[in-house]
């Protein structure tokens, strides 16, 4: 028998339409707002794990851990899985509450009404019981939370992976040419070194020296042939001292013969174990491998 629908504030409500579907949408929406209960926490969860916990987790060695192990290796594969899984149920959550919500109400009389019935309520429910909730919670259980969804959202990400790869993809390239843009020039740097109050004009060379480091090369920081300090191989270590302190210099090349020859590099941190050798101390056993490089390197 059908039953007369009522009337409250202006909305009509269709008691008659309370049926066995309706209780079985009921069922459904819960289950599905648990989904995304679910699903909300486990990105949390799988994304706040210390580097401790998937120790521990990789010591386990068992069927969940070695998946969980195996999602955390891909972490933008994983997010992906993830967006797209918690989408897709909370689309589903939006378009069976307004069914239900449609099967039991009348909001052709207040259109208002059925606006905040239908999308600010249902997007307060996702919100308080679909994200905040079980993030909150996620937050102080990540490890057991991680462990128990690994296997679910392993299965989800297999089922999700065509749509994952697009996502990451696309995503991949749009990071590439932020990146790109995101580049700052010298002179962008320079100004802003200039801008900095704070800084004394020493500090403001060195800071400036290092931001253009990148871009010399090498033949702007060399040394005319006559001003460089040199050793020759065969000098004593005792000479090898005095030309060591008469130049102030830390590292200084070593020669055979002559300049064309270099034989290596002598680091002089190198010889400080050793200044109380004698003058036959074989200080050539300390000489580091050269770095030759073109003119145009930068």
């Amino acid at each position: 028998m059908d039953t007369e629908p009522s009337h409250v504030a202006g909305l009509i409500i269709n008691t008659g339409n309370i049926s066995a579907e309706f209780f079985v949408g009921i069922v459904v929406l819960v289950m599905l707002i648990a989904a995304s209960a679910l699903i909300s926490g486990s990105e949390v969860a799988f994304f706040s794990l210390a580097p401790s916990d998937i120790d521990s987790i990789k010591k386990k060695q068992t069927r969940n851990s070695d998946m969980l192990i195996g999602l955390l290796q891909k972490p933008k594969s994983l997010l992906g899985t993830i967006l797209i899984s918690n989408n897709l149920v909370n689309i589903a959550i939006v378009i069976l509450s307004a069914y239900l919500t449609n099967l039991i109400f009348d909001f052709s009389a207040s259109p208002i009404l059925g606006f905040l019935i239908q999308i600010v309520g249902i997007t307060f429910l996702i919100l308080l019981f679909g994200e905040f909730m079980p993030k909150v919670f996620a937050t102080h259980n990540a490890v057991s939370i991680a462990q128990k969804m690994a296997r679910p959202m392993y299965i989800l990400s297999i089922l999700f992976r065509p749509l994952s790869y697009v996502l990451v993809r696309g995503t991949t390239i749009i990071d590439r040419k932020v990146k790109r843009n995101e580049s700052i020039s010298y002179d962008d740097l320079s100004d802003a070194i200039d801008l900095t109050s704070n800084v004394t004009t020493e500090e403001e060379d060195i800071l400036k020296g290092i931001v253009e480091f990148s871009s010399i090369e090498a033949s702007e920081i060399m040394k005319p042939r006559v001003d460089i300090v040199t050793i020759d191989i065969k000098t004593n270590f005792k000479n090898l001292l005095h030309l060591i302190t008469d130049s102030g210099y830390s590292r200084i090349p070593v020669y055979h013969n002559s300049l064309d020859h270099i034989k290596g590099v002598l680091y002089i941190k190198d010889l400080l174990p050793h200044l109380e050798k004698p003058e036959t101390f074989a200080w050539q056993s300390l000489i580091r491998p050269p770095y030759f490089v073109p003119e145009n390197k930068r």
